[in-house]
Order: structure tokens, then sequence, then C-alpha cells
């Protein structure tokens, strides 16, 4: 998957517009449609099920591509701060929101 996917699944599922189920279903229909050689992104690929709309996908592609997509939450937690990041993710200081086993 694309890093641009990839940055879009997290926003899209940190902002509630899909679950990470949906995101899971589409990124499965986008490796299927790579493996028969065509290409397709996760963003349209979701707008195409009805799992977001058109407008909700253009305003976070152009967040990431800005370079001001952020994160602010992540299921059960709140992020406080970045700590670091690199070529395979980025780490956050994060409080737990949820009681444990929620």
């Amino acid at each position: 998957m694309e890093q641009v996917d990839r940055t879009f699944a997290e926003l899209v599922v940190a902002r509630g517009f899909a679950s990470q189920q949906q995101v899971d279903e589409c990124a499965q229909i986008v490796a299927k449609v790579e493996q028969l050689g065509a290409t397709t992104s996760l963003a349209d690929t979701m707008v195409k099920k009805g799992y977001v709309s058109r407008e909700q996908a253009d305003a976070l592609l152009a967040e990431i591509r800005r370079g001001d997509a952020k994160v602010k939450s992540i299921a059960g937690y709140e992020l406080i701060s970045k700590l670091g990041g690199g070529a395979m993710g980025t780490v956050y200081k994060a409080r737990q929101t949820a009681a444990p086993g929620q």
C-alpha cells in the first residue's frame, strides 16, 4: 500500500469517517485490483463503496499532500505529542481514554 493510502487509512478512521473494518475491506480490493495489473487508490475505492464522500476524501488527500495531516486520536487513545518518527512510522505519547478492556 502506498504511503498516501496508509496515511489516508489512519486519518479516515481517526476522524470517524469510516471504520477500520471498512478500510481493511477497501485495502483488500485495492490489492486485488493491483494483482490484476490495474491501479486504484484507497480513497477512490472508499468513495465508490460509499464509505466516504468525494468531498471528505478530497479534503483528506489535500491535507496529506500539504503535509499537515495530523492524526489526533487512535481508537481509545488521545495523542498528546509526537516523540519521533522515521521511514517505518511515528511514535506518539498518548493517554488512554477508554477504561482498560473496553
